[in-house]
């Protein structure tokens, strides 16, 4: 739907600052580590399953439900921190917390040990997205915030293609260095080492939080109970909206994480890479693909927005979902390492690129009041199915319903085909509701303005 020329509602049309850009790039780097500390396992399924005797779903446990679980579980209060308390704050003690329980992990000895490390990195980082996406918010008007929200959404890729690239050459390289490690460290596994390394550094970085001031929040003369009341009353007022949107987001987070978790696997059974081939390979599209469609996509859904389409992030993902997806699912079911890398690329590019974009829709239908919240229902939702069921359906699939570990890409072409699908029809269907909602904001908004 467009909007009729004259009929737009005011809305401020304050321009980003510098010290609104220079949030955005310690954000971004806070980001990029947290990706890294939750990503990095995917390069060292081998190695582990090696060390520790772990089955395919074991390794699929840990990779995606173990971190998952309190991920989501404690995004909601985290998300009600972020409507309350100094959001800077609460983002250098989770900051602190994930980096010091992902360095644990590399003194994990049995499965339990393990887990509940990787629970400890999810309960932490779970706070990080809703107080970033409220500072956002507030600094960022509506019509920026798709392209604001995907230049923070960079770090993310930044951090999974980190973990691919850096993963691989440490793991690679640590048995070569072990005479120079002191004591009983030269005599642990690589894959040991590469989780200690890469994740001390965090609690340092976690100090940068407090080179920028708090921003101001905005306010809402409609809304302005930062309260659960208020929040479920928001979500029950259109449940079939909020729940649309959130699992058809949902469902392609289970294809992005599902295939970030498995694609070094696949690499190295279906064309015997190593470790640092197949990182190498996978890191550099994400590095090139994965931060270009999250510097750009959010900036054209903006665009999109300003010649009046109120609907412009579902409309834009339709369209790229439409032409990615075929290739991505060729990419693993035809043997052809150029084909599977242009699909890997296409999915970096068009399909899976949806965080900046994604996480803006909820913001956009949502005040200003109860944006924290709103961030944190839409990671929740998320990382349930993607950080729960993405790679857990992979791993399922391969050993359950194949029963071979050489058919993993039939497990990752078949998640892909179905959840994209899923995800267009629950979207177009509620397309209306979506515009509806947009514009109700704006007419709240433009009240604001007026008073």
């Amino acid at each position: 739907m467009k909007i009729a020329p004259g009929h737009e509602p005011a809305e401020s049309e304050e321009i980003p600052t510098w010290r609104a850009w220079y949030m955005i790039a310690i954000l971004v780097i806070i980001y990029t580590f947290s990706t890294l500390d939750r990503s990095i396992l995917a390069i060292m399924v081998t190695d582990v399953k090696a060390d520790l005797n772990f089955s395919d779903t074991e390794m699929a446990l840990l990779s995606g439900t173990a971190f998952a679980i309190f991920y989501t579980t404690i995004g909601l209060p985290m998300g009600a921190l972020a409507d309350s308390k100094p959001r800077r704050a609460v983002i250098f003690w989770a900051a602190s917390f994930w980096a010091a329980c992902s360095s644990l992990i590399a003194f994990s000895t049995h499965f339990t040990q393990f887990f509940l490390s990787r629970m400890g990195v999810g309960a932490a980082e779970s706070a990080l997205g809703p107080a970033a996406y409220s500072m956002i918010s507030d600094r960022f008007p509506r019509k920026r915030l798709s392209g604001a929200i995907g230049v923070y959404s960079v770090g993310g890729i930044m951090g999974a293609g980190l973990s691919y690239a850096l993963g691989g050459y440490l793991l690679s390289k640590f048995p070569e260095w072990k005479h120079v490690l002191p004591g009983p460290l030269s005599g642990w596994p690589a894959w040991r080492l590469v989780l200690l390394v890469t994740g001390l550094p965090g609690v340092l970085l976690a100090l940068l939080i407090f080179t920028f001031p708090e921003p101001a929040r905005r306010r809402s003369r409609h809304h302005s109970d930062a309260d659960w009341r208020s929040f479920f009353r928001l979500i029950g007022g259109d449940k079939r909206l909020f729940a649309q949107l959130l699992i058809a987001w949902g469902l392609i987070g289970m294809i992005a994480i599902g295939i970030s978790a498995w694609a070094p696997t696949y690499l190295r059974r279906a064309y015997g890479l190593s470790p640092v081939q197949a990182g190498a390979a996978i890191g550099g599209i994400i590095a090139f693909s994965g931060v270009t469609a999250h510097l750009v996509n959010g900036f054209i859904v903006d665009w999109i927005a300003s010649k009046g389409y109120r609907d412009a992030p579902i409309r834009f993902f339709v369209v790229s979902a439409l032409i990615a997806t075929p290739f991505v699912v060729m990419g693993f079911l035809v043997h052809s390492l150029p084909l599977f890398l242009f699909g890997f690329a296409m999915k970096n590019l068009l399909l899976t690129p949806i965080t900046g974009y994604a996480s803006a829709s909820v913001q956009m239908i949502t005040p200003p009041s109860l944006r924290g919240r709103a961030g944190a229902l839409f990671l929740m939702v998320f990382n349930i199915l993607g950080v729960g069921f993405g790679p857990l359906t992979v791993g399922w699939l391969t050993d359950h319903a194949w029963g071979d570990p050489s058919r993993i890409g039939w497990s990752l072409a078949l998640l892909t085909g179905v959840c994209a699908t899923l995800a267009i029809i629950l979207l177009v269907t509620i397309r209306r509701r979506f515009i509806a909602r947009i514009a109700l904001e704006e007419t709240a908004a433009a009240g604001d303005l007026a008073a």
